[in-house]
Order: C-alpha cells, then structure tokens, then sequence
C-alpha cells in the first residue's frame, strides 16, 4: 500500500499543485511546485511568441490562416494536449500516438511522420525558452475553398500557452460536477468540437461546478475535459470502458493503481450508481487527479476526498517525478 512521505500530508501535495508560492518545508515540496505548475515568472517574462504553422516557426503575429480553413469553417479537425514541466514535454510519445489514432478515424493523413512531429515539438519549447507551458497541436482537414470538401493538403498548427492553475481547496476539499445527456460525434477522437461545455460555461460558474459530466442513455461516458472514476464499497475502482476519449494521465492512473495492488474495473456505469459510490474522481493533463465530492445534487461518500484517491493523487506526482527525473 502507498504512503505519503513522513512529514508531508496530503494537504501540502495537493497546495503545491496549485499555487507556485507555497512552501512546506520539505524536500518533496520543492519537486511538487515545478512539477505541477507554470511557474509565475514565466508567466510573467515569456509569453511564448512563437508557433509552428506547417512545420515553420513564426511568430505569433506571423502565424496566420486563410479563413476557408475547415477546422474554422466546419470544426472538422483533431488536437492534443500536455504539459511541458521542466522544459520537458511530459508523456510526449503517448500523446503524438493519440494524435495519429484521431487522425486515422477521420482519415486525415499528414505529410508529417512521428518523429518529424517530436522535434517540431522539442524546437518550439527550445525556441520559447519556456520551463512550464502547456503545449497544443492541431490539425486540421485544410483548406476547402467550396468551404465544405477538403484539399489534400491538412494544415498543422503548434502553440503554447501558460498552464492553469487550480484553487488549493480543489484538492484539499474536492469539486463539484454538473451532469447532462451528452455524447460526442466521435468520442475515441480528440476534435477541436467544444460546443456544448462551452455552452455550459455559465451554468457550471453559478451552480459552482468545475467540469460536466455526459452520460448517454443514463450511461456515464466522460467529462467534457477529463476522465471519471469511482471508488465503490469493495474499494474497487470503477471507471467507464466505452463511449469516451482514453486520456493520457487516465491510462497512467489505471497503470498506477494496478501496480499498487488496486482492483480496476472498465466497465459500462450507470447513473443511478452514484448513490452507492463511496470516492469519485477525475483526471486530466492539466488536473491530474482530483478529487470529486458531488455530482449535482448527490454527495460522494462522505463528502470529502476519500483515502484510495489522496494515494493515487501521491502515486502519481511520484510519477510524473521519475518521468521528468530520466529525461
């Protein structure tokens, strides 16, 4: 069974991956803060001027389209997403194949190969002179100038941005999420179509809820940014096998929980199940593990974060600790 470091409490950890500025007097602390966040002066001193467009790097005020993009006109493209800590892109490999997975489904085929796709990516972090960003390809189907067929050209674009930043009581006291009968065109694909959490932006800040959870014919799938897990009462970990995008840190998390002798269990989940669920979770590149404590009305367990999700939450900063540390 995982234990926290002696001296650390769950409470620290979870501070350290939100807020640059906190300091509990451990060696582990220091690890937490450049693993998790974009350091503020980053923030501050680089804006991350440059973009790749087409495998050329320029500058953002260089970096411009035609309007008959398809990815603009008709949403008709993928993207993928990480985190760049320490100057170093985290699960890159992971991510680049995600990306090829998409494009494959909707049968987009880029000139660019795998590993022309890896060094674009290195350049652009060298070129930024950033430590902690987080980093977006796109493609799209190109240009199309009936603006509905496609060329045979698809456009690649690359950018960074600065991380996000989460309140330290997200994961000390848990979140809350919203739910709505939902589901994406393509869910095993990673589109750049965000309409419908957008939509729920405003509803999300005023009931106080920081993600939307789909489900589609009463079946959980996914969140509209992240993967969903539980807890139920044999301690089993359950989380949806189909209908939703497989994330990146979702997989390192079964990885993880397996490794430490939990039981997974990918299976459909009904709603009806919340009830008897006793911890509830997400996980996202930019969220890592955090911990869910109600679903609209319901209350999770306790009400609080529960011990299996703080020992995943440790598990795997420990990870994305050894990660950085042999690259």
């Amino acid at each position: 069974m995982y234990r926290l470091p002696v001296g650390l409490k769950l409470s620290d950890r979870a501070r350290d991956f939100v807020d640059p500025t906190y300091h509990v007097g451990t060696a582990m602390s220091s690890f937490m803060i450049f693993v998790f966040l974009p350091h503020t002066r980053n923030r501050i001193k680089n804006n991350m001027e440059y973009q790749i467009i087409n495998g050329k790097i320029l500058k953002k005020a260089d970096a411009l389209i035609p309007i008959n993009d398809l990815g603009m006109l008709r949403g008709y493209g993928v993207f993928d997403y990480f985190r760049v800590l320490d100057g170093k892109p985290v699960f890159l490999a992971e991510h680049i194949e995600r990306l090829f997975h998409s494009l494959d489904v909707l049968d987009i085929e880029l000139d660019f190969e795998r590993h022309h796709i890896k060094d674009m990516v290195l350049k652009l972090v060298e070129k930024n002179n950033v430590k902690d960003a987080g980093f977006r390809i796109v493609v799209t189907g190109g240009f199309a100038e009936d603006g509905y067929n496609p060329d045979d050209q698809p456009n690649l674009f690359m950018m960074m941005h600065s991380l996000p930043t989460y309140d330290p009581e997200d994961y000390e006291k848990g979140v809350k999420l919203i739910s709505t009968a939902y589901s994406r065109d393509i869910p095993s694909v990673k589109t750049i179509i965000y309409v419908q959490v957008i939509h729920f932006a405003k509803k999300m800040k005023a009931e106080g809820a920081i993600e939307v959870l789909y489900h589609w014919k009463e079946n959980m799938t996914e969140c509209s940014r992240s993967n969903i897990f539980f807890v139920d009462h044999n301690k089993r970990i359950v989380t949806p096998s189909h209908g939703m995008l497989k994330g990146i840190t979702r997989l390192n998390t079964i990885k993880i929980a397996e490794r430490m002798g939990m039981e997974v269990d990918l299976r459909k989940v009904h709603m009806d199940e919340i009830d008897s669920m006793e911890e509830a979770f997400i996980t996202s590149s930019t969220k890592g593990i955090m911990p869910v404590v109600q679903i609209d009305d319901t209350i999770i367990g306790d009400g609080v974060p529960g011990e299996i999700t703080e020992q995943l939450m440790a598990a795997f900063a420990d990870e994305i600790q050894e990660y950085l540390a042999i690259r």
